[in-house]
């Protein structure tokens, strides 16, 4: 299950405009969600700047640190012009979506521990899960 492009251009948008939603996909956003290497490193350099500099970075401090990369650049260029979206109603999709890949990681890892004839594990891990 991986997000959209056009959600991901939205939601990193937002990214670079409000502090709290940049920090809410620091803490919650894997890049196992995330659908392709090019934007992996996008939201890796966004991530990196921001810690090391408790700022949000601008698209053209990121641009740059992707110069010889056209992938990149194009991502950064589709963020740059999507569109500025409500700020809740992102997170919420966020909130749904992460809650739905927990839940798929969840299901997945107690098969197979069921699978691999250790069902009082799986047992007592589908306990604590719920």
């Amino acid at each position: 299950m991986k997000f959209t492009n056009d959600f991901l251009y939205e939601l990193l948008k937002l990214c670079f405009k409000k502090d709290d939603v940049i920090q809410i996909c620091i803490q919650h956003l894997k890049y196992q969600y995330l659908p392709t290497e090019e934007i992996k490193k996008v939201f890796k350099a966004i991530v990196s700047y921001y810690n090391a500099n408790a700022k949000r970075p601008s698209f053209g401090i990121i641009s740059q640190q992707f110069q010889k990369s056209a992938e990149c650049t194009e991502i950064i260029s589709n963020i740059k012009k999507a569109e500025l979206v409500d700020k809740e109603d992102m997170l919420k999709q966020l909130e749904t979506y992460i809650k739905q890949a927990m839940f798929i990681d969840q299901y997945d890892m107690l098969g197979d521990l069921h699978n691999s004839n250790d069902k009082v594990k799986a047992y007592e891990n589908g306990l604590e899960a719920i």
